[in-house]
């Protein structure tokens, strides 16, 4: 009888530590999900509070943070640092490339006008009043170049220093009207 009990009595203890996993066992964090390994749910970052759930059986909902299993842990704390980290950083990556995408275009745009001949072109254009825009984007290939500082674009363009935008996005074929012929 007492090795019945005893037996009983580990078998009841394995069971409840194989059932209670610990919230690091339970949960898997990876780039942009958690995976519930206890029930097989996956959690996918919507944004910081919002999560879409697939259950497996591929029912999907959405849930706030406060409504997942994981919420106000430590690891849960730590995934969602790490996940506006790399969504900062994808961020700045693509404003970086935009910004490069633009620069670029500009480039090209006025490969053929030596930078007097550009210059030229702004003065007609600050004096016709064309749309800012349109003069940004010269001036800001005119700093570009080297032709005309910063503080010089600022005079040039008669706005406050506040009002500069050399990475304004013009596409003159969007605007054509406003083009003018050199």
């Amino acid at each position: 009888m007492k090795k019945i009990l005893l037996s009983l009595l580990t078998t009841a203890i394995l069971f409840s530590c194989a059932q209670n996993q610990s919230e690091e066992e339970r949960f898997t964090y990876e780039n942009d999900r958690i995976v519930d390994t206890e029930t097989g749910d996956e959690y996918m970052v919507e944004d910081q509070d919002t999560y879409t759930v697939t259950h497996p059986d591929g029912e999907q909902e959405t849930v706030t943070y406060e409504e997942t299993p994981f919420y106000g842990t430590e690891a849960a704390d730590e995934f969602l640092e790490r996940y506006n980290t790399r969504l900062a950083e994808r961020k700045e990556t693509l404003l970086v490339e935009q910004k490069n995408k633009i620069k670029q275009a500009r480039k090209e745009r006025y490969a053929e006008y030596s930078d007097k001949e550009l210059i030229e072109q702004f003065n007609q254009l600050h004096k016709d009043l064309a749309p800012y825009e349109q003069q940004m984007d010269i001036i800001a290939e005119l700093v570009e170049r080297g032709a005309v500082t910063e503080e010089e674009a600022v005079e040039l363009m008669e706005v406050d220093e506040a009002d500069i935008n050399f990475d304004i996005d013009y596409d003159p074929e969007e605007n054509a009207e406003e083009v003018p012929t050199p």
